[in-house]
């Protein structure tokens, strides 16, 4: 298995959700990041970036309830 694999399956039997018990993503810009807005009803949980890609797109966010 890989490492990194093996470190995630070993956190969930920890009990450790570093989504925070998010259970949408989505793509977002800077702006969008910044307005924290919610996504279908659900709250941000976590956001990660900003990511260099070419889309401006450029962070993921997380949504739960």
């Amino acid at each position: 298995m890989l490492p990194i694999v093996e470190g995630a399956v070993n956190e969930m039997l920890n009990g450790v959700d570093p989504t925070h018990g998010a259970v949408l993503y989505n793509m977002r810009t800077a702006a969008q990041v910044k307005a924290g807005h919610d996504f279908w009803g659900y709250k941000v949980h976590t956001v990660s970036g900003p990511y260099n890609t070419p889309s401006p797109y450029k962070y993921i966010v997380t949504y739960g309830p």
